[in-house]
């Protein structure tokens, strides 16, 4: 698309340039200086009377290109994806007909509630009216990631346990959202939370404590990043993430830190106790273990290398962490 938006031109920019309502060529509707500001030109090639299109967007919940059929007879999608129709918006928020204000802003707004359930997560209203059970995903996590087999005479019974725990918690939900939960999946990935229960016991326990965490952390995130298109569009949350934060967790750059208890070192020595893993967008790994000294902790990282303000963020904070007394919000994840 030639603009962003400072004008199209008719002969270059689109291959179809006629008038939705009347049919009749754009250049015959409108003077040079109008085109330049009410001419959309689409991805497709398709150019439009920006009114027009919005008319069209609001009335045609099918998002098909009128002017368009695609090889096998197929009406082109408007907009592909959200990014698509944000340019739309932005558009039409520049240059669309605002004599009549009222309309115009209720048009607007059906536009950007077009665009917000396009984005918005189809698990964000079960969760969030169930935090606890997110939350106890990721406890359950915790539990098998810090549970050795040394410290429990060769099993794992404190993993076994909060499994166990889990899948009762979850089979009392109603059905609807026992599937909302089990579909839950890791970010930039197609592993659900009913698959990771599912071969538990056939899995590395430790594996399966990541991939729990996993789900918490890709599901808080996409939350979050809804949030965020709410509160910009309309001023308001969505979704409370106060009721999904848990004490433990810190968010620094775009990425989660939790400790966890690490029970094999601890019953072999008082000075490494604790271990740190991050998160972000869907990966997931061991960032440092945690010493005890006498004049405190200390960070060790397992990458020599690593960031130094993250590092020393990390130390600053490892106290708060280790204690759980850190907290997402204090950190401002939430907007």
């Amino acid at each position: 698309m030639s603009q962003k938006f400072g004008g199209v031109d008719l002969e270059k920019d689109c291959k179809i340039k006629n008038s939705l309502l009347m049919g009749v060529p754009l250049k015959d509707e409108f003077t040079e200086e109008e085109i330049s500001k009410k001419v959309f030109s689409n991805w497709n090639g398709t150019c439009f009377d920006i009114d027009e299109l919005v008319e069209m967007l609001l009335a045609d919940p099918q998002n098909s290109d009128p002017m368009v059929l695609s090889d096998k007879g197929i009406r082109e999608p408007i907009w592909k994806n959200v990014d698509q129709l944000e340019n739309i918006i932005e558009f039409y928020k520049i240059k669309g007909d605002q004599t009549a204000k009222k309309m115009f802003d209720k048009k607007l707004q059906n536009l950007l509630k077009i665009a917000e359930e396009y984005k918005k997560p189809k698990f964000i209203e079960d969760v969030c009216n169930n935090p606890k059970i997110l939350i106890d995903v990721l406890v359950t996590g915790k539990r098998c990631i810090g549970d050795h087999p040394s410290a429990q005479a060769g099993t794992f019974v404190n993993a076994t346990e909060a499994l166990a725990q889990l899948s009762a918690k979850l089979s009392r939900l109603p059905e609807k959202i026992q599937k909302v939960f089990g579909n839950l999946t890791i970010l930039n990935s197609s592993l659900t939370l009913q698959q990771i229960l599912a071969t538990s016991n056939s899995k590395c326990i430790h594996g399966v404590g990541f991939d729990l965490c996993n789900i918490y952390f890709s599901t808080l995130s996409e939350i979050s990043k809804f949030n965020r298109i709410n509160i910009k569009n309309h001023g308001k949350s969505a979704c409370n993430l106060r009721d999904l934060d848990i004490n433990g967790i810190l968010y620094y750059d775009h990425s989660f830190y939790m400790a966890y208890p690490n029970n094999e070192s601890r019953e072999y020595s008082t000075r490494f106790f604790y271990c740190i893993i991050w998160w972000k967008d869907g990966n997931m790994g061991r960032f440092a273990d945690v010493h005890l000294y006498k004049d405190g902790l200390k960070v060790i990282p397992y990458n020599k290398n690593e960031n130094k303000a993250t590092l020393n963020f990390i130390n600053d904070t490892v106290d708060l962490i280790v204690n759980d007394r850190a907290n997402i919000i204090a950190n401002r994840f939430s907007i």
